[in-house]
């Protein structure tokens, strides 16, 4: 069968195991900044400010533009500097990043490296995109950072997989196989 192909005993056996896992829910905040980006003419001021209100989003914010993905040569201080070099597209993506962050930190010991692979994804996504017509690069740097969905379902289904997923970086073509043997599911039928 094909690698593209999941074999339906294993996708009935992920469904079973994700069963009943709770997804965090947005903050508020998220979701006035994100209301805010989506006026016709969002304003500019009010979202920074709000961003500004919530220490660790905006703290998280200014982590992943400073972080090797982005390149700069000049560590960005402020959600103002931030705002101005990604534009407001960009930045809804970095508050939807940072956000997603933040709550899956507090809650998945283990994610910060995910999430930084995440993001790297992401950013590569959205490169991509940058090339090609009718693809948005929000979008793409969006379904990049969401490609790792799975990985952080095993993280939360089981105690021991952020050791496991450790073993990913010196063995990465054959982690399925070593998900597969300690937990009959693996993160890409999850992902589907």
């Amino acid at each position: 069968m094909s690698n593209l192909v999941a074999d339906p005993a294993e996708v009935k056996n992920a469904i079973a195991h994700i069963k009943g896992l709770q997804v965090p829910s947005p903050p508020a905040l998220l979701l006035s900044i994100s209301n805010e980006l989506a006026q016709s003419e969002p304003d500019k001021k009010k979202i920074i400010a709000q961003i500004n209100e919530d220490i660790a989003l905006s703290g998280k914010i200014l982590q992943i533009i400073n972080s090797p993905a982005y390149g700069l040569r000049n560590k960005v201080k402020s959600v103002d500097h931030a705002a101005n070099l990604l534009g407001l597209p960009r930045l809804k993506t970095q508050v939807i990043a940072g956000a997603l962050r933040y709550a899956l930190e507090r809650s998945l010991p283990g994610f910060e490296a995910i999430s930084e692979y995440s993001h790297c994804v992401g950013v590569a996504a959205q490169l991509i995109a940058k090339n090609t017509e009718d693809l948005s690069e929000e979008d793409a740097y969006i379904a990049g950072l969401f490609h790792e969905a799975g990985t952080m379902m095993m993280l939360q289904l089981f105690a021991d997989y952020n050791d496991v997923y450790s073993q990913n970086l010196s063995q990465p073509f054959s982690f399925i196989e070593l998900e597969k043997a300690n937990y009959s599911v693996t993160h890409p039928v999850i992902n589907r």
